[in-house]
């Protein structure tokens, strides 16, 4: 069968996700150092912060966005 063009999008996403993340928090951390969750958090809507302190859900909106506004 086929690919969709959906599935293909789908798949672009999670390539430029697993390529930007490791970039991301490289540059947050030389940056921001130990600090660099508290920098990076204001840049996530409420619904991506996971409960758990230091964390954060990095998904590929979220890694654009934490880019675009730091």
């Amino acid at each position: 069968m086929a690919i969709t063009n959906h599935e293909r999008v789908g798949k672009a996403l999670e390539q430029l996700n697993g390529g930007l993340q490791p970039f991301v928090e490289r540059e947050l951390k030389s940056t921001y150092k130990d600090k660099w969750i508290d920098a990076a958090r204001p840049s996530f809507p409420n619904w991506q912060q996971t409960g758990k302190p230091g964390s954060l859900s990095w998904d590929t909106q979220a890694l654009l966005t934490v880019m675009w506004e730091l």
